[in-house]
Formats: C-alpha cells, sequence, structure tokens
C-alpha cells in the first residue's frame, strides 16, 4: 500500500508482514553516492513494515504540469517512451523498479522545456515488487490526458504491467512511425550484452586473418549458426553495472554451460588470484535456460546477496544479484 502523509511531506509504503524492508547494499550505495540524472533524489527510513520516503527532485512533477492533451496521441507516446527510457537505465544497473512509484506525482522531468531533457523516476533501495504486486496509475492517466484509443491503452498496460519493456518499445516506435511523426525525443536503442556478443559472433564468417607481405595467408572461419548458441548469457563484473566502475577490476562473459571460478588459471573461467579462493571454488551452470550457482566445497564460502551457500548444493540466480567468492564481490547480471 502506498499512501502520500501531506502533512508531513512523506510517503509511506506499507509491505505486508511478514517480509521485513532490508536496504540493499549496492543499491544504496548508487541512490546515495552516485545519484544518475534519471533518478530523483529520495531519503528514506524504515519503520516495522512501512517505509517512509521523500523525494527532493528539482523537476516538476508530471502531475503539476499543464499537460496539452491537445497535442493527440502522439504526444503522450513520446512521454512514455522518454519515461520508459528511465526505466530501462534503472533496471541495467539493478535497481528495483517498484511499479506503484511510477506514477505522475513521482515522475520529474529535467529541464524547463518540454521536449528536452529526459525524465526522472523513483527507485528504493528495497526488493518490494516480487513480493508485493501493485499496479501502476500511469497508463490509465497518460490514456486520458492524450485521448489515446481504448484498444491501444489495453495494449500497453498490459505490457507495462507485465514488465515488458521490449514489445513495449516495440509497439510504441510502431505507433510513432504510422503516424510519420518526427522523433523529437526518440528511445535510445541499447544493446543488451546477449545481443551485442549474439551480433559480434554472427560477423565471424566475414573475418579472415591476413598476414602481409608477398605471401598472403587467408584462413576462412567456418559458418557459425547462431541458434546452436546458448540462449541466455550472462556476465561477472566487479565494478557496479551502468557506472564507470563497471570497466574496472575483473569481468568476464558466461558463455558456456559450465563456468567455473577459482584461483587456478588452467582450470577456471575466471581466475581469482587470492589464496582465500579455492582452486576450484565454485561455477555457475546453464540448464532448461536458468543460470544456478553452486559451491564446490570451497574453504571460505560463497555467498549469494547476504546468504551463504551450501556446499555442492546449486542454487537458482537471480538475473541480477552480487555473489562473494572468498570475500571478493562481484555483480552478475544476465541478458
Amino acid at each position: 500500500m502506498l499512501s502520500f502523509m501531506a502533512d508531513q511531506g512523506f510517503w509511506k509504503l506499507t509491505l505486508p508482514e511478514p517480509l521485513t524492508p532490508l536496504p540493499d547494499p549496492y543499491s544504496s550505495e548508487l541512490l546515495l553516492s552516485y545519484r544518475p540524472d534519471y533518478l530523483s533524489p529520495v531519503t528514506w527510513r524504515v519503520q516495522g513494515q512501512e517505509i517512509f520516503f521523500r523525494t527532493i527532485s528539482s523537476g516538476r512533477s508530471l502531475a503539476g504540469e499543464e499537460m496539452d492533451g491537445s497535442a493527440g496521441p502522439a504526444a503522450g507516446f513520446r512521454l512514455l517512451s522518454a519515461i520508459l527510457d528511465a526505466i530501462l537505465q534503472a533496471e541495467d544497473q539493478l535497481l528495483d523498479v517498484d511499479l506503484r512509484l511510477l506514477r505522475p506525482d513521482l515522475i520529474f522531468r529535467l529541464g524547463e522545456e518540454k521536449e528536452a531533457g529526459g525524465y526522472q523516476i523513483v527507485c528504493l533501495p528495497f526488493a518490494t515488487h516480487g513480493n508485493c504486486g501493485g499496479e501502476s496509475p500511469l497508463i490509465p492517466w497518460l490514456a486520458s490526458t492524450f485521448n489515446w484509443p481504448d484498444d491501444q491503452a489495453e495494449i500497453m498496460r498490459d505490457f507495462f504491467q507485465n514488465r515488458d519493456w521490449n514489445q513495449l518499445s516495440a509497439y510504441l516506435e510502431s505507433r510513432q512511425e504510422k503516424r510519420t511523426l518526427e522523433k523529437s525525443n526518440p528511445l535510445p536503442q541499447r544493446p543488451s550484452i546477449g545481443q551485442s556478443l549474439r551480433s559480434w559472433i554472427r560477423e565471424l564468417p566475414a573475418l579472415s586473418f591476413l598476414s602481409s607481405g608477398p605471401d598472403e595467408i587467408h584462413e576462412d572461419t567456418g559458418e557459425l549458426n547462431p541458434a546452436s548458441l546458448p540462449l541466455r548469457i550472462a556476465q561477472l563484473s566487479q565494478g557496479l553495472p551502468g557506472t564507470p566502475e563497471e570497466e574496472e577490476g575483473l569481468r568476464a562473459y558466461i558463455l558456456t554451460d559450465d563456468f567455473l571460478v577459482g584461483r587456478e588459471l588452467s582450470r577456471t573461467d575466471l581466475t581469482i588470484d587470492s589464496q582465500a579462493v579455492s582452486r576450484r571454488h565454485a561455477r555457475i551452470c546453464l540448464k532448461d535456460n536458468h543460470f544456478f550457482l553452486e559451491d564446490l566445497g570451497s574453504k571460505n564460502g560463497t555467498v549469494l546477496d547476504g546468504m551463504k551457500l551450501a556446499r555442492h548444493r546449486p542454487q537458482l540466480l537471480p538475473d541480477k544479484c552480487r555473489i562473494s567468492f572468498a570475500g571478493h564481490a562481484f555483480y552478475f547480471l544476465a541478458d
């Protein structure tokens, strides 16, 4: 349940028992230290099952703006595309996007000009949406403000409520193309790690190895079938994804069904140079299109989102999480 305490200027989000809101460390760090442009600055405190928070954005909320509904449905499509861009950036950085917080009075415009800049949404460092559900009032509000046809509004509401952002993005693009309108605020197409790697792999057959000089040697690569590749690709990085620190430290893509982590260079896919890490410390397996983490009997243990794993018992990995191998922390992100 979400409510606004007007007398105190706080929002209150109540979780059903027995859920207890526990802040996620790296989400808290991102919100407090980095403060990306697409996120409204926010302060929070926890009391029992309740999360109290206050937004301190310098922008004006959608609910506080005078919207020109006469601009037609296309103006609403462009607005939703810009908001969707902020949502995708938040999820790319492993933040929890609670649908109940995606509402006109908690979405803020960056910049004074309505056709310039982006939008800020509100995220909290608590995993709430998977447990509490909740529906966003944003799509009904946009549909009413910009006079969307009922059938189109229903399609977008379903995509939005089911978090099918790719389908929603494609649908918005098709609506705008159909009206042959100039895209003044297009949604950047940021390929996922899987899309980038598969695109690179598809280009391999066109590559050849050449040597300079009169005796040139041409070696054509064999044709690769992308359909034979694993359906899912993931990465481990010591730096927080989506921040400059992502490029620092160790980083590895998981492209095999059995990915080994440990200290022994010749037998592992990700080698951690530390005596605290066992030779074959843990492995990440892809099975039935899901990733699993298994501690291989390591001396100093493997921790998943603060929970120490039992040895030799595979644990299903969420698509976004933090893994610690004998104290060496990595961020896991699956495509």
